[in-house]
C-alpha cells in the first residue's frame, strides 16, 4: 500500500531543480545538534511534500506541524563528545570542507528527494519524518573542491535536480541515526 502510493505520487510529480544554499546549524537548548546545507526549492517541492503529508496522514500516521525547513544534513554533533568552541565550527560561503565537518559525526544519508547536480550528488530533506533524501556529504565536498579547481572549498549555492522520491525510515539511536529506504519512485521527466 505504501509502495503504490509513493508511486503513484512520483508519477504525478515533475522533476524539478533546487539549488543548495549556506550552511547552518540546529540547536537544542542552545548546543548544536545537526550541521545542514540550506535548499532553495520552487513550489514543487512544497507540493510535493503536502502530497507526503496526505498520504502518511490518510495511512494513518501522525501529522508533523513543524515549519517546513527543506535542508541536506551534513551530520551531527555527538553529545558524548565535548562541544567545539563555536570557532570551530563556523561556517562562511568558501569555508574548506574538511574545516566544516571536523567537529562533527558525519552522516552518510539523511532522510527523500533524491537529487543530481551538476557534478554533485545531493539531496533535501525536511524536519519531518516523512520522506526525505540520501546523499554522501562526503562526495557532495568533495565533489565540490574539484569543481573549485582544488581550492578545496565549497561553493555556494550549488545546483541540484530532483529526479527520484525515496521514503526512508529514520530511527536515532545512540550510535547515530539509522536509515532504511522503505520505496522508491522515479519523478517525471521533462518531455
Amino acid at each position: 500500500m505504501l509502495s503504490s502510493q509513493v508511486l503513484k505520487i512520483a508519477s504525478h510529480t515533475q522533476s524539478f531543480p533546487y539549488t543548495l544554499t549556506e550552511p547552518g546549524i540546529f540547536t537544542s537548548n542552545k548546543q548544536p545538534q545537526v550541521l545542514w546545507l540550506g535548499v532553495d526549492a520552487p513550489v514543487h517541492l512544497k507540493t510535493l511534500k503536502q502530497a507526503v503529508d496526505t498520504m502518511a496522514i490518510n495511512l494513518g500516521f501522525q501529522a508533523d506541524n513543524r515549519p517546513f525547513k527543506p535542508h541536506l544534513t551534513l551530520g551531527r554533533f555527538r553529545p558524548d563528545h565535548p562541544i567545539p568552541p563555536p570557532a570551530a565550527y563556523r561556517i562562511t560561503p568558501n569555508a574548506s570542507a574538511q574545516n566544516i565537518l571536523a567537529p562533527i559525526t558525519l552522516n552518510t544519508r539523511t532522510s527523500a528527494v533524491h537529487s543530481s547536480a551538476t557534478n554533485t550528488p545531493a539531496a533535501n530533506s525536511s524536519t519531518t519524518n516523512t520522506p526525505a533524501a540520501h546523499t554522501s556529504a562526503h562526495t557532495l565536498a568533495q565533489n565540490s573542491a574539484a569543481q573549485n579547481s582544488g581550492r578545496g572549498a565549497v561553493s555556494f549555492p550549488i545546483t541540484c535536480r530532483a529526479t527520484r522520491l525515496i521514503l526512508y525510515e529514520s530511527r536515532l539511536t545512540p550510535s547515530g541515526p539509522i536509515h532504511k529506504a522503505l520505496c522508491e519512485a522515479p519523478l517525471k521527466t521533462q518531455s
